[in-house]
C-alpha cells in the first residue's frame, strides 16, 4: 500500500471564499435510512470529516414536513456537514437551499442518481438523468440563492452509458457553477447490481476541472486508491460504514501505514464495537427520546452484528427491543457470546 502523503492528496471544495478542506479525501455518503443524524454524529466522533444528510425532500422542507426537518437536526459539531436535496421543482430547491445554509450546512448537494422506484416515480433522483437540462436548472436554482459550495450526485446514465451525452452534462454542470460532481458509475437501471465501472471516473476527471468524487463499491483503502489513481479527487463511501463507525480511522491508518483494515478480529475489538453501539444508543435516545430512539437504533444494531457468525440467534430479540435496559442487556449478551468465540491476539 502506498502511504497517504504520496497517494491521497488533500481535497478542497470551494465557492465564494468558503473552503472545505479534507486532508484525506474520503467522506460519508447520504444513505437514506442509514446515515441518520445520530449515526452522523457518531461517524464524526470517530474520524469522518465530511458527511451528508439522508436525501431531504426539497418540497417537504419548504412545507415544514416533520420528517424532512428530522433529517437536518443538529449537524455534527465536528467536521463538515453537507445536505442533499431531492425533488423536481426548482422553486422548492431555492427556498430549501437558503434554509439549509441558514442552519449552518457547509455544502448542498443535488441528488440526480437515486434508483429507488418511489423517488423515480416522482421525476426525482435518477429520473432527472432523462432530462439533463432539468439537472442544470435545479442546480442553478440552488446556486442563485446560496453562497456555500453546491454540487450534484449522478449515475453514469439512466438505462445506458452514453459517452457524448454524459460528457456534455458534466460540462454543463461545471458551467453552471457547481463546485464538484459526485459520480456513482452504474446506471440507474442497474441499481446496485453488477460492479461499478470505474473507467467512468477516469473519463469524467478528464472532462471537467472541478473535483470529481467517486462513489460505489468502496470497501477499503485499496478501492480508495484505485479511484484516486483513475483521477478522482475524492471518494464517497456508503454501505461499508453500516455497523462500523470506526472505518474512517482504520482506513486512514491503512492509507498511511500500509496494512489493510480488518475488524473486528479480537475480543478487544468486539468489546470496543459494543461500547460504540452503547454510545450510539445514548445519542439516538437524546435525539428522539427512548421509544423512537430505540426503534431507530434497531436497524443499526442489526448492522453492528451482521459480520458475526451466529447472529441469527439474536435476530428475534433484536426487533423486540424497546427500552434502554433491553438494549444494554442485548449488547452485553452479544459481547459475551462473541468474545468467547474469538481467540486473544
Amino acid at each position: 500500500m502506498v502511504p497517504a502523503n504520496d497517494a491521497t492528496p488533500p481535497l478542497g471544495i470551494s465557492r465564494n471564499g468558503k473552503v472545505i478542506e479534507l486532508d484525506v479525501p474520503i467522506m460519508a455518503a447520504p444513505m437514506a435510512g442509514a446515515i441518520d443524524p445520530p449515526y452522523r454524529v457518531l461517524l464524526h466522533r470517530y474520524g469522518c470529516a465530511l458527511s451528508f444528510t439522508e436525501m431531504v425532500n426539497a418540497r417537504g422542507l419548504c412545507d415544514g414536513s416533520a420528517r424532512s426537518l428530522s433529517y437536518i437536526e443538529s449537524p455534527p459539531a465536528v467536521g463538515y456537514s453537507g445536505a442533499q436535496l431531492f425533488g423536481s421543482e426548482g422553486r422548492y430547491f431555492s427556498k430549501a437551499a437558503s434554509f439549509l445554509e441558514s442552519r449552518g450546512f457547509d455544502i448542498i448537494d443535488l441528488n440526480a442518481g437515486c434508483p429507488k422506484r418511489k423517488v423515480l416515480s416522482n421525476g426525482a433522483g435518477g429520473a432527472l438523468l432523462k432530462d439533463p437540462a432539468r439537472i442544470v436548472e435545479l442546480l442553478s436554482s440552488i446556486l442563485d440563492h446560496v453562497k456555500v459550495p453546491v454540487g450534484a450526485k449522478l449515475r453514469s446514465g439512466y438505462d445506458s452509458f452514453d459517452v457524448p451525452s454524459f460528457k456534455a452534462l458534466l460540462k454543463d454542470i461545471e458551467g453552471a457553477g457547481a463546485s464538484y460532481v459526485t459520480i456513482h458509475p452504474r446506471t440507474v437501471s442497474q441499481g446496485f447490481r453488477g460492479t461499478a465501472d470505474r473507467e467512468v471516473i477516469a473519463l469524467a476527471s478528464g472532462t471537467v476541472d472541478i473535483p470529481v468524487i467517486a462513489s460505489g463499491d468502496v470497501k477499503g483503502p485499496v478501492d480508495v486508491l484505485d479511484y484516486l489513481k483513475r483521477g478522482a479527487s475524492g471518494v464517497m463511501v456508503g454501505r461499508v460504514l453500516l455497523g462500523d463507525p470506526t472505518w474512517f480511522v482504520r482506513c486512514r491508518a491503512a492509507l498511511e501505514n500500509g496494512p489493510d483494515i480488518s475488524f473486528p478480529s479480537s475480543p478487544d475489538d468486539i468489546i470496543s464495537l459494543m461500547d460504540i453501539a452503547r454510545e450510539h444508543m445514548e445519542i439516538s435516545i437524546s435525539f428522539h427520546g427512548i421509544e423512537k430512539g430505540v426503534r431507530y437504533l434497531r436497524p443499526h444494531l442489526s448492522w453492528y452484528i451482521a459480520r458475526f457468525r451466529g447472529r441469527s440467534m439474536f435476530r428475534d430479540t433484536l426487533f423486540s427491543l424497546s427500552t434502554r435496559e433491553e438494549v444494554l442487556t442485548f449488547l452485553d449478551e452479544v459481547q459475551e457470546a462473541w468474545t468467547c468465540e474469538l481467540p486473544e491476539r
